[in-house]
């Protein structure tokens, strides 16, 4: 099997034979760009939630808001083999290390339940290693008012509240 490639197979009763597709893991991550309008949450899975991701991923999305916007996530779940796979939060739309604000890898419990962007524009990159997998995530995010109280280690992070 190639690298960066999932194995599909397909029965089709009209046909005996087995149909084997070969399919580029980029197309479980969905569309890479996402607008979220200030009345509605958006939620985010990990691929083939709630069944375990595949090895291999390494998926990014773009969450856009309204101009003076800021962005809110919140973890309803989250399970990722820690410090291998990694959920990685930047702000802006550059996704680069010098925009990169944190890396989630673990379990709920090594991770804010809340995460407050001061900023219209988000990446998120979910990035998987080549063994042990697990059920992934699922994370809401909300268009906010653009207000921050407090600001963790110095970062775009505050703690909704």
């Amino acid at each position: 099997m190639l690298p960066g490639y999932c194995l599909q197979i397909m029965y089709r009763e009209d046909t005996p034979n087995v149909l084997v597709l070969f399919n580029d893991l980029t197309d479980l991550c969905g569309p890479g760009i996402l607008q979220l309008p200030i009345d509605q949450n958006l939620t985010m899975t990990s691929p083939l939630f709630p069944e375990f991701y595949p090895d291999g991923l390494d998926c990014v999305w773009i969450v856009t808001t309204e101009n003076n916007r800021g962005l809110s996530l919140e973890f309803d779940f989250f399970s990722v083999q820690k410090g291998f796979d990694f959920l990685i939060l930047g702000s802006g739309n550059q996704t680069t290390d010098s925009t990169r604000i944190s890396r989630f890898s673990g379990t709920k419990l090594n991770i804010p339940d809340t995460v407050i962007i001061p900023n219209d524009s988000i990446w998120l990159r979910f990035k998987t290693g080549r063994s042990w997998n697990d059920a992934g995530y699922i994370l809401r995010v909300s268009s906010i008012p653009n207000k921050c109280d407090f600001f963790f280690d110095s970062l775009y992070i505050c703690i909704k509240g």
